[in-house]
């Protein structure tokens, strides 16, 4: 959903609204597992302060400036294979493997600069296009989060090397 803020207060508010409708389930693993990828995307448009001062918006205006920032929290690969998960539990496992592998291949021929990139085969690289690659001054920054505990090794190693299929086209 699409929803125009005016302040920091509705800014915050949508984002409450959308963290209510998180999926989230038990697993084998893990006791709040994230069915979905959450993505919030909050877009900025600085426009001419006279021209807005008097409340009439001006037909067709150009933004002065545009920007837009999106937090993204991804579900995590499933490995169905090793949990015990119910046959819907199952179908958002290769939803969110389908997402993630569309992502990768998406930023790595971004990286390798590769022409024609398919967003379209997955929702959340089709909403991210702009800021992937498809507009020339995007810039794009991941930050992975890794665990320092042993119980979490296999998980941050496949995090990492997500990270390098992506960035580093597999290269080690």
């Amino acid at each position: 959903a699409s929803i125009g803020c005016e302040s920091e207060k509705e800014v915050l508010a949508a984002f409450e609204r959308a963290a209510k409708h998180r999926k989230q389930a038990k697993t084998h693993r893990n006791t709040t597992s994230s069915r979905s990828h959450a993505l919030f995307q909050i877009r900025l448009i600085w426009r001419n302060a006279e021209t807005h001062s008097n409340g009439k918006k001006i037909e067709n205006e150009k933004p002065l400036r545009m920007g837009c920032l999106n937090l993204i929290d991804l579900a995590g690969n499933e490995r169905s294979g090793t949990e015990k998960i119910s046959t819907q539990q199952q179908q958002e496992a290769n939803s969110i493997n389908l997402s993630l592998g569309t992502l990768a291949s998406c930023v790595s021929d971004i990286v390798q600069k590769k022409k024609g990139v398919n967003y379209r085969d997955s929702k959340l690289t089709w909403l991210l296009q702009d800021c992937l690659g498809a507009d020339k001054n995007s810039k794009t920054l991941f930050l992975v989060t890794v665990s320092p505990l042993e119980t979490h090794a296999y998980e941050s190693k496949i995090s990492l090397e997500f990270v390098n299929k992506i960035l580093l086209g597999g290269s080690k």
